[in-house]
């Protein structure tokens, strides 16, 4: 695709990691194109490309639809992300740059300063963006790629619950551990705090999961 179908791209993305579309709800490639205008092709293969990471659904004279989100998919992504992220962290000790490494600190800083719960939504962007981070700072790409699709996954399902992150001093605390680990290039301790981590993280996700399927 050219630089401005990956544009194109990006935007309709972030409407469906945002609920802007919803789960189900058919994108017309006529007002797509009439909206960037662009013709129906370059349209038609931003949506392909959405299909194969399953976020659309194509269905031949039908149309586009917004993919749902399916409890079987997401717990499987919930497995398979925690154990990447993990390796993330055990790369990012190698490789992280000094920037990178105060970017990380920087970023716990600022999820410290959101101590109303109201502002849950600015947290849980943070927490992505902290774990983005060390996604990048290991250095390799397949890592990079698979967890920033699957994260992208998560955060649509998160937005879709309307999932609250309770904000506390435990959590932070251990962002803080990972960071802080990281920039000493402690290998120990940063792989220990990242498990303890996601393991807490999951379990919370996977509640959430749960509690949506059986008491909506």
């Amino acid at each position: 695709m050219t630089e401005e179908s990956w544009r194109i791209y990006s935007i309709i993305l972030k409407r469906i990691i945002q609920i802007e579309y919803a789960p189900g709800e058919l994108l017309s490639e006529n007002s797509l194109a009439e909206e960037f205008g662009i013709s129906r092709t370059p349209i038609r293969e931003i949506l392909i490309k959405l299909s194969e990471k399953g976020f659309v659904k194509l269905t031949p004279r039908v149309g586009t639809y917004v993919s749902d989100i399916d409890a079987r998919e997401m717990i499987s992504i919930f497995e398979v992300r925690k154990s990447l992220e993990i390796l993330a962290c055990e790369l990012a000790i190698m490789r992280a740059t000094e920037e990178q490494s105060q970017k990380l600190l920087s970023i716990v800083e600022q999820i410290k300063s959101y101590n109303d719960q109201a502002r849950y939504k600015e947290c849980v962007n943070e927490e992505y963006k902290f774990l983005n981070m060390i996604a990048v700072a290991s250095k390799n790409a397949y890592v990079q790629d698979y967890l920033q699709e699957l994260n992208s996954k998560i955060l649509r399902f998160v937005n879709y619950v309307q999932y609250e992150k309770h904000l506390s001093e435990r959590m932070t605390n251990s962002l803080f551990s990972i960071a802080k680990a990281i920039s000493l290039r402690d290998s120990e301790n940063a792989s220990k705090e990242m498990t303890r981590y996601m393991l807490a993280h999951v379990n919370e996700l996977t509640q959430c999961l749960l509690t949506k399927l059986f008491f909506d």
